[in-house]
């Protein structure tokens, strides 16, 4: 992730027409991310994911530009805790929170499964590194929290 896109990410301002699609990975995001499009597109289905993820930018990987130049209306991802995301009261939020013990699942699967992550280890020591909030996108339940306390 470039550290630039990341920077601009923290740093966008919200547009009142901003969606922002708001999850812990391995929680449903690439799902949200379809069902908005479809229904911001009246049901045209998205015909590959570049036209998906042109829609519905992930705002830290791709940066605020993306975001600024992504058809409207549109979605914007992230997986970003409630304390360093984008905030408007003009602007929508989705969150979508998951059972934890499948999202510590399918994102050990993830990282074990995705050559640039590359992870060697166990599930159990897996395990131990998302209990302890030790892993990428930092602790599950913090996340969850953050965002919960603004429903």
């Amino acid at each position: 992730m470039p550290i630039e896109n990341f920077r601009s990410a923290v740093k966008y301002k919200p547009r009142p027409d901003d969606i922002f699609i708001a999850t812990y990975p391995k929680c449903g995001t690439t799902w949200a991310q379809h069902i908005l499009v479809l229904i911001l597109n009246d049901g045209t289905p998205i015909t590959s994911q570049s036209i998906l993820f042109g829609a519905a930018p992930f705002l830290e990987l791709a940066g605020a530009k993306a975001v600024e130049e992504m058809p409207r209306p549109g979605a914007i991802k992230i997986h970003l805790p409630f304390r360093l995301a984008p905030w408007s009261e003009q602007a929508k939020y989705i969150h979508i929170a998951r059972n934890p013990k499948d999202v510590c699942v399918s994102f050990y699967y993830h990282m074990k499964d995705t050559p640039v992550h590359g992870y060697k280890g166990s599930f159990d020591e897996f395990f131990e590194l998302f209990l302890s909030g030790n892993i990428d996108f930092g602790d599950y339940f913090d996340h969850l929290l953050g965002w919960y306390e603004h429903r």
